[in-house]
């Protein structure tokens, strides 16, 4: 699972991306976490965004604020899983116009409970439970493949 943090205080996103990282590790599921210090190096990666599954965001940044981001992720995907993270609580439910699974307070002491809730709802929806897996080998990289999204493989020869 491929995960982006995107808040403009250093601390906070590298906060949250140890929580992140104590999760996956806890779970013992592969996953890779990067830092995005502005809405701006965000949006810069154009279709790139397209390989992260999930996005936290902080609603309150300089540049482009995290709703702005949220649109701009909406343009390229519907599937992309997007997590509010804020201090601003008052705008909780504008965050639902952009399909968040959680708005999180982010100055609480349960902060770090909150973001394993989120995650586990998130790999529920992405159906990390209950789901059969196979893995695959193809041009030297795994890939996992839940089992009940095939319908249909075909092979020819070696490809």
């Amino acid at each position: 699972m491929k995960i982006a943090v995107c808040d403009d205080e250093k601390v906070a996103a590298e906060y949250i991306g140890g929580v992140l990282e104590a999760y996956f590790k806890d779970k013992t599921l592969e996953y890779s976490v990067e830092l995005y210090n502005s809405g701006e190096a965000m949006m810069t990666l154009q279709d790139e965004i397209l390989t992260y599954d999930v996005v936290f965001l902080d609603v309150d940044m300089p540049d482009a604020d995290g709703f702005e981001v949220a649109g701009w992720i909406r343009m390229f995907s519907d599937k992309i899983i997007i997590a509010f993270i804020t201090a601003m609580i008052s705008y909780s439910l504008k965050g639902y116009n952009y399909n968040a699974i959680r708005y999180i307070p982010k100055n609480t002491n349960q902060l770090e409970q909150s973001i394993y809730e989120c995650m586990d709802a998130v790999l529920y929806r992405m159906n990390y439970f209950d789901a059969d897996r196979k893995v695959f080998v193809c041009n030297q990289q795994k890939k996992e493949i839940i089992l009940n999204n095939v319908m249909y493989i075909e092979s020819s020869a070696h490809k």
